[in-house]
């Protein structure tokens, strides 16, 4: 077995040495398993000299850990790189011991069992009685048949030893013999279910029941089915019915439709018309006709409309106007006969429909003409707008149209025209040049209302409302956009409650009371999901009397005044009648705003372990959950001592502790480590210095305190006993110290 390792070694690296034409990095593992992997890296390891290769390497494994039979060795390898090389795997066996004693004695069986048909699992089949022993000869098996139905069915036996190991199942096929019809069918068992569908069968038990009496049929049964949640047209109508013993009938079915409803209301709403054409005499087909230019409207009631006659010959003509509504259908002709007494001579322009006669400054009109006579190529007709009193001594030119025939001009007015009543239209052309008919309408245009400010807060919460509004002007109508709040409305002022949280936009159009709407107002606002959460405490465990640090992040818009409160529970955690520990006024605006309360738990608190603190806001009013932590208080703080060196040296004096900015060393005395806690109110830097009696330093510990309690050890193993001070130096309070007594 180890002469085949030494080869398979070999064999690996000289297929390493072959898989490339490049220097090759040396191999850092090779390792082992036996039967199972445990994965790359974490199979055996075995120490080998690094190299590239593993030419004609030993390895020595001992088989006493396996069992007789066959395995499988797996051996691996990895190079410098990290790159693993296939497995190379051989089977061997580790023979079995020599049988001097032969296959020893057969154990008895201690329990057969058989089953019909399914086999419900071992132990669980038909238990057989039977006199234990090595065998069963001739043993007789009565198996009553009267559960059985009719049919072929399986018997299976089977039989387990002391040891309890199974036998194999043994088989036999039998047949149950069905019944001789001497008696007719039987009768015929009474109908269980009756059940019916429409048009989609859910399948056999899960459609509709049908109320009946038990019986063996159903002769004149009435089903009363209501059709008002199917849809006018054709329908399939499904009816089975189940006998006591479980049997389906076939499906019955029919066709049945519900009909249409008579048409009480008339052809429906009247559609839009959106193109209108006429034509003399003879037809150019639909859409080619000479336009006339409309707002969508569903009927044209005393529609003036000039007509142009230029270019006509005497005598009797016929006028056909017709129009197409939004789906594109086009009304039938309407006809009139007129007469021309003599011929006007072209060419001649005239104007024959203005789609709108009130018009606010930026608006867009469409201008529709009608030119007769011969115009050229290039040729551009014109629309040109008057001033305010129908004075075209200096036209302004608001649309244009290069072509030689009819058309609808498209025209967007100039902002800041003079507010009038009384401005006209014409079309001119430039080739041949002709100055077109003054058009009769006129036109009234107005200023378009400005931009208004929209008044209201810029930072608000979600499921709150906030009130919004614009200038209010008389006569003009707004309408208010807000996708993420719901809006309810009162003219120029709004209530909105926010629903999602985010950037979010308020919009606000104004149309004032000849119809022309401003352009939108926006007002973007920051929507905040409302909470507090991440309270934290600086200490978990606290006398009554002493202070400690509750922070939290705050999420939200809150309003000027508010009061973050800290809220103390009972010793058991319940807030129904909280305990107020301290308060901080502050109005942070935005996510994870760092909210910092100093406070105090009462000293005449009472003991206990499990003491929760919560943070309340009043504006908006909030309630974040507790800590998350039990909190104890078990002690009633003492006056601490705090001991300030003289300018002298270190002649030092006693004085009451400043509730909050005390310090304190534990435990004092000492012999190993003391511990200095004290708490700070914002990140600082600080210094901690240990002295001995004539006040040589002789230890220095500086850092940066985290909000709330902190905790400097102080190892004082190696000083001799005796009396030293500790000092704490910063910033806010200077120097701060204390006596510390060093026990043997």
């Amino acid at each position: 077995m180890i002469q085949n390792i030494k080869r398979w070694v070999w064999c690996l690296a000289g297929l390493i040495w072959a898989s490339s034409l490049s220097a090759q990095p040396n191999l850092n593992r090779v390792e082992y398993y036996i039967d199972m992997d445990p994965g790359y890296g974490q199979a055996t390891s075995i120490p080998f000299p690094p190299g590239p290769s593993l030419t004609n390497f030993a390895l020595n494994l001992n088989p006493g850990s396996l069992t007789s039979g066959v395995h499988i060795l797996g051996i691996r390898a990895r190079d410098a790189n990290g790159g693993w090389s296939l497995d190379n795997k051989w089977l061997f066996v580790k023979p079995y011991p020599a049988d001097s004693t032969g296959p020893g004695p057969v154990p008895n069986l201690n329990k057969i069992e058989y089953y019909l048909d399914t086999d419900p699992g071992y132990g669980k089949a038909t238990a057989i009685p039977f006199s234990p022993g090595t065998g069963v000869a001739n043993a007789a098996l009565n198996i009553n048949p009267g559960s059985v139905t009719s049919g072929v069915h399986i018997l299976c036996i089977r039989a387990q030893d002391a040891n309890g190991r199974w036998s194999l199942d043994n088989k036999w096929l039998f047949a149950r013999p069905y019944p001789s019809d001497s008696t007719g069918p039987g009768p015929a068992p009474n109908l269980s279910r009756v059940e019916y569908y429409l048009d989609t069968d859910p399948g056999y038990g899960k459609a509709t029941a049908v109320a009946f009496t038990p019986g063996t049929n159903l002769a004149n049964i009435n089903i009363n089915i209501n059709p008002s949640s199917l849809a006018n047209g054709i329908h399939l109508l499904g009816i089975r019915a189940q006998d006591a013993k479980g049997d389906w009938s076939l499906d019955n079915k029919w066709l049945f439709a519900r009909p249409y409803p008579a048409d009480s209301t008339g052809p429906g709403p009247i559609l839009n018309l959106t193109q209108i054409e006429y034509y003399f005499d003879k037809d150019p087909g639909f859409g080619k006709g000479i336009p006339v230019a409309i707002n969508p409207v569903t009927n044209l009631p005393n529609f003036k409309l000039p007509i142009n006659i230029a270019g006509l010959s005497a005598g009797v003509h016929i006028l056909f106007i017709r129009s197409k509504n939004v789906n594109g259908a086009w009304s039938l002709d309407n006809k009139f006969n007129f007469a021309v007494s003599s011929a006007i001579a072209a060419p001649a322009i005239v104007v024959n429909s203005v789609s709108k006669k009130i018009i606010c400054d930026k608006d867009t009109l469409m201008v529709s003409y009608q030119a007769d006579g011969t115009y050229n190529t290039g040729n551009i007709f014109r629309v040109e707008l008057s001033d305010a009193n129908a004075n075209f001594t200096a036209p302004k030119v608001i649309g244009s149209y290069t072509g030689t025939g009819n058309t609808t001009i498209i025209c967007p007015l100039p902002d800041n025209l003079p507010i009038g009543n009384n401005y006209r239209v014409r079309v001119s052309s430039t080739n041949p040049v002709v100055t077109g008919v003054t058009g009769s309408d006129s036109l009234a245009i107005h200023v378009r209302p400005a931009i208004q400010t929209i008044t209201g807060d810029s930072n608000v919460n979600v499921t709150l409302s906030y009130p919004y509004s614009v200038p209010a002007v008389a006569g003009s109508a707004w309408t208010w956009v807000a996708p993420a709040a719901t809006i309810t409305q009162t003219a120029n002022s709004a209530n909105l409650l926010w629903n999602i949280a985010g950037q979010q936009t308020i919009k606000v159009i104004q149309t004032d009371q000849f119809g022309c709407r401003a352009d939108t107002s926006r007002k973007n606002v920051n929507v905040y999901a409302l909470h507090l959460d991440s309270i934290k405490v600086s200490t978990l465990s606290i006398c009554a009397g002493n202070s400690l640090v509750v922070t939290a992040k705050a999420f939200g818009a809150y309003k000027a005044g508010n009061v973050f409160t800290a809220q103390l529970s009972s010793a058991t955690g319940s807030f129904t009648s909280p305990t107020t520990i301290g308060k901080d006024t502050a109005n942070p605006v935005g996510n994870a705003q760092l909210v910092t309360i100093h406070a105090t738990i009462p000293k005449t608190q009472a003991l206990g372990t499990g003491y929760r603190i919560r943070i309340t806001a009043s504006s908006p009013v909030v309630t974040s959950a507790d800590n998350g932590q039990n909190i104890s208080i078990n002690c009633v703080a003492a006056a601490i001592t705090s001991l300030t060196a003289s300018d002298s040296g270190h002649a030092l004096f006693d004085r009451p502790a400043i509730e909050g900015n005390a310090i304190l060393l534990y435990p004092n005395p000492a012999k190993d480590v003391s511990t200095l806690v004290f708490t700070a109110a914002a990140e600082e830097q600080y210094s901690v210095e240990v002295s001995d009696a004539v006040g040589k330093v002789l230890l220095v510990r500086e850092g940066k305190s985290t909000i709330g309690q902190n905790l400097v050890s102080l190892n004082i193993s190696n000083y001799a006993h005796g009396i030293y001070f500790v000092s704490l130096l910063d910033k806010v309070h200077g120097r701060r110290t204390l006596k510390l007594v060093k026990l043997e």
